[in-house]
């Protein structure tokens, strides 16, 4: 065929409409084309059955015994032409080996002929002659033959009998006058364009799908795509796949023989300050987010782990004044982080807050959720002014009985950092410790209430060098 062979053919358009109108028609009855194989004729055979005359019809499907074709299927052979027998003024544009064929190679009644002189303009008719003679092939007769005087012994098929439908007495069943009987099936005797001969009737179906060639795919297989944690979104590919994008767990039908890719995109996005890691597969722990799977035998379930992250987000306040590590990150569910607080020279590391307390730096926390910490610095001189507005609040709430001999010290401390006296401040910072200490131990101030007071002067003995 000029412009047309087994490879070009595979992606021409115009032959791949004539095949989609192939598997339209059939496709009423239940049955779907396999595997299409492209094979050329090629040198003197080629040159010989270009333009084939019917009688070497049979010859012609002797060149069915190529190695690349196969048993058990039907094999059709694209000709230019098809010459010599049929009726006056009329053009075989198909012929079919037998009906039914026989699906053995090298037979001379292994396939069908198709007239492809009109193509790429005829598409229609090409696609209906296939069909129609492959329907012979597989075991189906003309509902009508071209006298009116025989048809098919299907009992679902209609029939268009010479006595009353001959109105012209010319011998031949014309479309036009079987319009109202059979002259749409597929299987009438000849066809015309203004009435297109597609259908098939449930019997003609019956007598195609026992066809020995035609066989029932195996069912498809139940896969069951699912994560730990469930809800992750996983992507499958491939032909017989059920391709597409899920949210697990999903259950797909997979195709026996095919070869599916499985995708877990990582990490994974969840709710505010949450993500998932993809960890392994629960079959197979090498295996990585995305795999390739064969449909299984049996149903089977394939499971994808993921480890739950939090989003830890460390803070210094104000970020001028001190640093906190470690730095903002995502922290594996369950998982401890020792959290430390720096104060910047000159300032001193006040209280941490949030998802965690109080002024003992480094801390260790536990991560359960999504969480903020906060460690808090500020100049000596501010540190002390809140020590003394604590311990003021501690003497009105009756906590501390006699809050002036403590508030005395801060002040001290304060006046001699303005003048510049560490070494005096570092002493007068240990007499506050001690004190504070005396006043626990013989249970003037309850500890809750002591312990931020030594922990604010340790972290202020740090940041001016005690």
């Amino acid at each position: 065929m000029p412009n047309l062979n087994a490879q070009t053919a595979q992606n021409d358009p115009n032959f791949h409409q004539v095949v989609s109108t192939l598997r339209s028609i059939y496709s009423q009855v239940g049955l779907t084309l396999g595997t299409l194989t492209y094979i050329d004729i090629l040198g003197p055979d080629a040159t010989r059955f270009t333009d084939v005359i019917d009688y070497e019809i049979g010859s012609l499907f002797q060149l069915s015994s190529n190695p690349q074709a196969s048993d058990n299927a039907v094999n059709i052979f694209l000709v230019h032409s098809i010459g010599g027998g049929g009726l006056n003024g009329y053009t075989i544009l198909g012929e079919s080996g037998g009906i039914p064929g026989t699906p053995i190679r090298g037979t001379t009644s292994s396939g069908v002929a198709v007239s492809m002189a009109n193509f790429p303009l005829g598409l229609n008719d090409i696609a209906l002659t296939t069909a129609h003679e492959t329907s012979h092939w597989l075991g189906n007769f003309h509902t009508t033959e071209s006298s009116g005087t025989s048809f098919d012994p299907l009992p679902d098929t209609p029939q268009c009998p010479q006595t009353p439908f001959d109105t012209d007495g010319n011998f031949l069943m014309e479309p036009q006058g079987c319009i109202t009987q059979d002259a749409a099936n597929l299987m009438f005797w000849t066809s015309v364009a203004t009435i297109p001969a597609t259908i098939l009737t449930p019997d003609q179906g019956f007598v195609m799908l026992r066809n020995p060639i035609v066989f029932s795919p195996p069912p498809p297989i139940p896969v069951t795509i699912t994560s730990a944690p469930a809800g992750r979104a996983v992507s499958v590919s491939g032909v017989g796949c059920q391709p597409g994008g899920y949210t697990a767990p999903q259950t797909l039908s997979w195709t026996p023989g095919s070869s599916c890719m499985v995708s877990f995109a990582s990490p994974q996005s969840g709710p505010t300050g949450t993500q998932y890691v993809f960890s392994n597969w629960a079959d197979d722990a090498s295996a990585p987010a995305s795999r390739t799977l064969s449909t299984p035998t049996a149903a089977i379930t394939y499971t994808a782990n993921f480890t739950t992250q939090y989003l830890l987000t460390t803070v210094a306040s104000p970020a001028s004044e001190g640093s906190i590590s470690p730095a903002s990150r995502y922290v594996n569910e369950g998982s401890t982080v020792t959290v430390s607080a720096t104060p910047n020279p000159k300032f001193v590391f006040f209280y941490f807050s949030g998802g965690l307390s109080g002024q003992t730096t480094p801390q260790n926390l536990i991560v359960s959720a999504p969480v903020t910490v906060t460690a808090n610095f500020d100049t000596p001189q501010d540190v002390i002014a809140q020590m003394i507005a604590y311990l003021q609040a501690l003497a009105k709430a009756g906590t501390l009985t006699d809050a002036s001999g403590l508030i005395a010290k801060p002040n001290g401390i304060n006046s001699k950092l303005n003048s510049g006296r560490t070494g005096p401040s570092c002493n007068q910072l240990n007499a506050f410790i001690y004190e504070i200490y005396d006043l626990m131990n013989s249970g003037q101030l309850p500890a809750p209430a002591g312990q931020p007071l030594i922990d604010v002067a340790r972290n202020f003995q740090i940041a001016i060098g005690c």
